[in-house]
């Protein structure tokens, strides 16, 4: 994946990223719920839902949601590290450009009193 250089760029890209893994979960997520509310409501007197996943499914969901997002995490790390390292270069030069600043203005200050 091509790393960015501008702040904008880089959050759209980590919200494009963020919309792509809810697209994933939300069906399943919105399909689950909907499972839950029906069950309740025809449940109500039966007591506590039971799931309807066994251990296999479980675990390969939850593997699946883990590596997805050990993914992200590496992505989000490699594209953060450059903007990170691109603020810091700024804040380093910042006090260049405060001395700089004010050489000039001093420097002004003095060809305009020699003028006078």
């Amino acid at each position: 994946m091509p790393q960015t250089s501008s702040p904008a760029t880089h959050q759209e890209h980590l919200e494009t990223l963020q919309s792509t893994v809810m697209d994933i979960l939300q069906p399943k997520a919105a399909n689950d719920l909907l499972w839950q509310r029906k069950e309740q409501r025809n449940c109500d007197t039966r007591g506590h839902l039971t799931l309807s996943l066994d251990n296999q499914e479980l675990t390969s969901a939850i593997f699946s949601l883990a590596h997805t997002l050990k993914g992200l995490r590496q992505e989000f790390q490699r594209e953060v590290t450059p903007a990170q390292q691109e603020k810091e270069q700024d804040r380093r030069k910042e006090p260049d450009r405060m001395a700089q600043q004010k050489e000039i203005t001093s420097l002004q200050e003095a060809l305009t009193a020699a003028g006078h």
